[in-house]
Parts: structure tokens; sequence; C-alpha cells
């Protein structure tokens, strides 16, 4: 019934992903996509997608990662993309929220990493933190390699820049941030969002919604998440769950139905 478009089971937070997996049957969670940041984590990933029939994986390096993207690193992605379990690159964007980042290794390695999705067949899932402008000014120069769709992550941001994403094609994702009380923009932006657009994610084991805050966030809550976005849009959950799953499969074409 629920669908969790990115978490991060490989996370050394969780005691064993076989127990996070586990809960995926008792609660109704059709799959989730273990999403990686780093080579490591990738393969990490990958392994679980091959292990678990819920599990699927996104595979790729964040922008706190960036050095991590060589041509080497870029050749072992897309071989390793190949994999029927493999549904995207990402998380891979910008992220100048911490002091010392690096802007121009950060944006040569997300357009490098969006050439390579391209060059996969595979959408992007995007990371994006204090960067706005720059990162739809990316996306936008690059718009002819974004053929295969992309979703922006953890979305947080304002109705404007939703609509700038809306218009490259993009699917928007929210997280448990969208059950806080303060996030007033978020509940504009769940409203302004087509229902054809929308992808519910936990990014666990970040972001835990309410009533989970200050917990170790898990791919099972993401049902608060879609109970949330349903109660805003003023729908059924089981309207917004169908769609929502609908979304999945139109973005992520490797799904098995």
């Amino acid at each position: 019934m629920y669908i969790d478009v990115h978490c991060h089971i490989f996370d050394k937070r969780f005691l064993g992903e076989e127990t996070l997996v586990f809960e995926l049957d008792g609660e109704k969670i059709d799959f989730v996509i273990n999403t990686a940041d780093s080579l490591s984590s990738s393969i990490e990933t990958l392994t679980s997608a091959a292990k678990y029939d819920k599990v699927y994986a996104a595979i790729g390096v964040h922008p706190e990662n960036a050095e991590e993207i060589t041509d080497v690193s870029l050749n072992f992605l897309l071989e390793n993309s190949k994999s029927e379990k493999c549904l995207a690159i990402g998380e891979i964007g910008l992220d100048y929220h911490y002091e010392g980042f690096n802007e121009n290794l950060q944006k040569s390695a997300f357009i490098r990493q969006i050439e390579l999705a391209s060059a996969a067949n595979l959408p992007i899932v995007i990371h994006s933190r204090d960067c706005t402008a720059d990162m739809l000014k990316i996306l936008k120069d690059n718009k002819g390699y974004l053929k295969n769709g992309f979703v922006m992550h953890c979305f947080s941001g304002s109705v404007e820049t939703a609509a700038e994403l809306l218009k490259l094609g993009g699917f928007i994702s929210f997280s448990g941030t969208v059950t806080f009380k303060n996030a007033r923009n978020l509940v504009d932006a769940v409203n302004f969002v087509p229902l054809d657009r929308v992808l519910t994610e936990t990014d666990s084991p970040y972001l835990a919604p309410v009533p989970h805050r200050s917990e170790i966030n898990r791919p099972i809550f993401v049902k608060y998440v879609a109970e949330k976005i349903a109660e805003i849009k003023g729908i059924d959950i089981e309207k917004l769950t169908a769609a929502v799953k609908q979304n999945a499969k139109s973005v992520f074409r490797k799904i098995k139905d």
C-alpha cells in the first residue's frame, strides 16, 4: 500500500537491515528504494536489492562526497546501473549548507552524474540544500540529459521552486518534514503539486515524522507522510497511495508489477 522512494537502510544507526525489511510486510509497504550517497553505499544498496524482494537500489554520489567522482568511479556506476533492480542514479546534487564546501567540485560531480544517468537511461534523484538557484540553473542548462525524468527528494522549497521543477518534468517527493507544525510552506507546496507528480519518502534514518520526532526514522513511518499529504489534499488515503504507486512506476520504470 505504501511506498518509500528514498531511504538509507544501510545506515549504521540501524541494528540490522533484516529487521527493517521484515517490518515492511507487517506495515503494508509495497517497496522501498534504498538510496546511496557514496561509492561504498552504492555497493551496499545493490547487495540489499539483490537479497530482498521489496528493496530496490539507487546508486550515486552525494555532493558531500563529490571528490569520489572520477572517470573510474563513473564507469563503475554505469556498469552497475545495469542491474535489474537499480532504479536511478542518486542521490546527487548540491549542498551548500556547511562551511567549507567546494562549489565547483559539487557542480562538476552533479553534472557528470546527470550525464551518466542519461547514458544509463535512468532517472536521477536530486539532493538540494541551500542552493536552489544553482540547482535550477544546472537542471535547465542540462535539460537535454533529463529525458528519463528526475525526483526532487525531500522537497522543502517554495511553490515557486516546485513550479520550476514541474516545468522541467520532475516529480516532487515529500518526507516527514511535511508533518512538522512549522511546515507552512510545505502545506502550500503539497496543495500546489498535482497528484500525478507526488511521491512519498522517509529519508530514514533522518527526519522522523510526527508522532515519532526525535526517534530514528524507519521506512515503515512513510505511512505518516502519506496520511498527512492525503489530509492536506483532502482525499482518501487509498487515492493518494494509488497515485504515488503509479507515479513511482512512471519515473522508476524498472519497477516490477
